[in-house]
């Protein structure tokens, strides 16, 4: 009997302690998963040896909740089923680069920026349209385009259509803080959303930088 039960518990040490992560990797949690779910990605992933001990673990440590914590997780090489529970219950989100450049219309921009986040362009543009947020930001539908400020920004996977407007509204006001960029504008006779569009425009026309300025005094 003693030496039955010194196997099993050995059995369990192995569970749960031994390399289950060969190498780095990103583990995406969608918004709203259930615990089958995330025992599905994880064994997609090859990264359960025994659903009963995984669950049995995550119970013991408080993991199991309805929904499941969301996100991007970054699992390190060598992490084992306790680790790899640890972090999905409260590590660090691993953020994601999302890069933005100018599109000619803000449905472009959120089909794009889809590849990079959670959220489909459907529910971004949606957002985008939302009257509320508009009047909270002080955009339009003519003018939401002006909020996709070219450039790359940390972002994390999961975050919700809202927060991520507020976001590149919050880069637009910084872009526009910089270098006395509004007071030039002015001197050119042009608002700031007209140079958005100017530039829009020449980006569309030409994509070699020699040639930007005379494209640019065309128009």
């Amino acid at each position: 009997m003693i030496v039955g039960g010194a196997s099993v518990a050995y059995m369990g040490y192995v569970h749960i302690y031994q390399t289950m992560v060969p190498k780095d990797l990103m583990i995406q949690i969608p918004t709203g998963s259930e615990f089958d779910e995330v025992i599905h990605i994880l064994d997609e992933n090859q990264l359960i040896k025994n659903v009963s001990v995984f669950q049995e673990l995550a119970e013991r440590m408080n993991y199991i909740k309805s929904p499941m914590r969301s996100g991007q997780f970054e699992l390190k090489e060598g992490m084992g089923t306790y680790d790899i529970i640890r972090q999905l219950r409260n590590g660090p989100q691993k953020p994601t680069d999302l890069i933005v450049n100018i599109n000619w219309t803000y449905e472009r921009a959120a089909a794009r920026i889809s590849n990079f986040v959670e959220l489909d362009s459907f529910s971004l543009v949606t957002t985008l349209n939302d009257p509320q947020l508009q009047e909270e930001l002080e955009y339009n539908t003519a003018t939401a385009m002006t909020l996709f400020i070219p450039n790359t920004y940390e972002v994390y996977w999961n975050t919700s259509g809202a927060d991520l407007i507020r976001r590149l509204h919050r880069e637009k006001k910084a872009f526009w803080g910089q270098n006395d960029r509004t007071a030039k504008a002015a001197e050119l006779g042009m608002t700031r959303d007209e140079v958005y569009t100017l530039a829009s425009i020449v980006e569309r026309e030409t994509n070699q930088d020699t040639e930007k300025q005379r494209v640019a005094g065309v128009y």
